[in-house]
């Protein structure tokens, strides 16, 4: 380089220059500006992720341990003697709460094992797990991701958070920020065996099993608490993938995940090596299958049960103000211990009684109820029923004689097949699809209804003769009016005729031609009058016209009022004017279920319980 005397001369001239002096204050104001931006910027950011820190942190659900806890579970109904007769179950309640101390250590190990091995050490979020399972990812280049929330996490997520609210990645985020958050706080609260325990009750098992009482059950037929370390490998294996995993459906797939299981309750040394191979050798999926397919049932309730939960569900809306959506949840998956006052002994004699076809004189006659909607040619809908197809043949076809009782269901089926072809052709038309309903309905019907009448306990109740497939169907025993006929003569005749009007057994009326007020003869069974007889044998024989008599003396008021009293619920306002409700004249009808509680009644030396279906809940 030249330091001669023209190169400094130059050198300082170019520095005193008016223009080189600008260049370099520019220079210099850009960085500055860079800088400041940059400060900026990162205040500025600073600022949105510590206000983007604190929404998410405001808006996150409350935390406390009734919100973590599971809120279904299924119901039971037991009978007079104590026995387990019914399972009440609803969508999400297929749950059977289990204490942490009736569950085995190496279930709750097998979950610890697969789901979070630093449960008993970290403060309600893994960040040794959550660096395993970002470098996971990220070596996987983001094709599969790996799970790294806590079992206090998952209870959160299970119990507080609703996926279907997630609406793309932003809401995620916040969901899983708000998840480690609330786990942090939840863990300075409530300690880890409850924590445990809420989320091996709450959490998925798949088979529509939720927690591991469930799951046992279901299973293994046995109570949890029971559960080998290969049984409790087997329900471990199913968290992460109910479906996937199921031991029934896909029991190569649980099998696999099982193996997992077992490898890490030994590698964390939570079984012994002889352990592991035991359970590892256990042909566990032929018991499940075993299980399966011994278990048998109707899934509909009996007509007991049907009665039992319309009475309740009716109690919890009229006496404690519940809505019928809380009613229902509440009988459904409250999971309530429902005291019944059936005997099922008396039950299953009743059931047998009404279904046996002796005595019916060995018939089986059917009648039928029919749906359809056809779309004639012009696309316009048509609605047919079992009286479309009456009036085909009666009418149409000049059959007078037929009727919907059939002996058998070929014969109902080929009057439907006739019917259609000819409705078909008719319109041009075709069936609408899923529109044609055919139910079948043994004929005679009848329904039974045993009362104790000094507790009012509905002892046994039959609501209808045939299988029943389905459940709250009707119910001929409360559901079904009938004219009560001379049955009523006790109830609105006899009993205030002798309780209130000072007559007795052998107070004497003449049984002979008789007018109502309407004038109107009154007439007998036979047709036949036989003269003077005391109410004693009036009642033996059941004649008519000393009951309208005596009505007549006492007034309807008076029968009418003791209907009431009887439980009779069905009557109207207009009939304690009329002789003929002596006789069961009323326009409704009555019920099996309040005739019987009446009758009990008189059982009962006159004093009348209410029906109760069950004692406690």
């Amino acid at each position: 380089m030249n330091y001669g005397s023209k190169q400094i001369r130059k050198k300082i001239k170019s520095l005193r220059s008016p223009y080189e002096k600008i260049g370099r204050k520019a220079v210099v104001l850009f960085f500055k500006l860079i800088t400041v931006c940059i400060v900026v910027c990162f205040v500025m950011l600073t600022c949105v992720g510590l206000g983007a820190f604190t929404g998410i942190i405001e808006t996150a659900p409350q935390i406390s341990l009734d919100a973590v806890s599971p809120q279904w579970y299924q119901s039971y109904i037991y009978d007079s003697n104590g026995n387990k007769v019914e399972t009440l179950v609803a969508s999400g309640s297929n749950r059977i709460e289990a204490s942490i101390d009736d569950m085995p250590k190496h279930l709750i190990n097998a979950f610890i094992a697969i789901e979070d091995a630093r449960f008993y050490s970290h403060n309600g979020i893994d960040p040794q797990g959550i660096v395993r399972a970002a470098y996971k990812t990220i070596k996987n280049k983001f094709k599969s991701t790996q799970g790294a929330s806590t079992i206090t996490q998952q209870l959160i997520k299970n119990n507080i958070f609703s996926a279907e609210s997630e609406n793309g990645l932003v809401d995620t985020f916040k969901r899983k920020f708000q998840e480690q958050y609330l786990a942090l706080i939840l863990e300075q609260s409530v300690d880890k065996d409850t924590i445990l325990q809420n989320y091996l009750n709450t959490i998925n098992l798949g088979n529509n099993n939720l927690g591991v009482q469930a799951a046992a059950q279901n299973y293994f037929n046995k109570d949890v608490s029971e559960l080998t370390i290969s049984e409790s490998a087997v329900i471990a294996a199913t968290t992460s993938n109910p479906y996937k995993y199921n031991p029934v459906r896909f029991p190569e797939n649980n099998k696999t995940r099982r193996a997992i299981v077992l490898k890490n309750m030994l590698d964390q040394e939570l079984i012994s090596k002889a352990e592991y191979d035991e359970a590892l050798a256990d042909n566990v999926y032929d018991r499940i299958m075993n299980v399966k397919n011994t278990s048998t049932g109707s899934t509909a309730y009996s007509y007991y049960t049907d009665a039992l939960i319309s009475q309740l569900m009716q109690d919890l809306m009229n006496l404690k103000g519940y809505t019928q959506t809380q009613a229902y949840n509440l009988v459904y998956r409250g999971g309530l211990q429902i005291y019944s006052c059936e005997d099922s002994e008396l039950q299953k004699y009743a059931e047998s009684a009404v279904n046996n076809p002796d005595y019916y004189s060995g018939r089986y006659d059917f009648t039928l109820r029919y749906r359809i909607q056809i779309k004639d040619k012009t696309g316009e809908h048509h609605s047919y029923t079992e009286n479309s197809i009456l009036n085909f043949y009666q009418s149409t076809l000049g059959i007078s004689g037929f009727t919907l009782l059939f002996s058998t269901e070929s014969e109902a089926q080929e009057a439907i097949n006739n019917f259609k072809s000819y409705i078909l052709k008719e319109t041009e038309g075709t069936v609408v699809d899923g529109t044609e309903n055919i139910t079948y309905t043994l004929e005679p019907q009848a329904s039974f209804v045993l009362i104790e009448q000094s507790t009012g306990y509905v002892k046994a109740l039959v609501g209808g003769r045939g299988d029943k497939t389905h459940s709250l169907v009707l119910n001929r025993a409360t559901d079904s009016t009938r004219s009560p006929g001379s049955s009523f003569k006790l109830l609105t005749v006899y009993s205030p005729a002798l309780d209130t009007a000072g007559m007795t057994l052998a107070t004497v009326y003449d049984d002979v031609p008789y007018l109502y007020s309407t004038g109107k003869l009154v007439t007998n069974v036979d047709d036949e009058y036989h003269g003077l007889m005391t109410i004693r044998e009036a009642i033996t024989v059941s004649r008519n016209v000393p009951a309208v008599k005596i009505i007549t003396d006492i007034t309807p008021e008076l029968g009418y009022s003791y209907a009431l009293s009887y439980g009779i619920s069905t009557l109207t306002p207009e009939e304690q004017h009329y002789q003929a409700i002596a006789l069961g004249g009323i326009t409704n009808g009555a019920t099996n279920y309040e005739m019987t509680a009446a009758y009990a009644a008189i059982a009962n030396y006159g004093v009348y319980n209410e029906p109760k279906l069950y004692t406690k809940v």
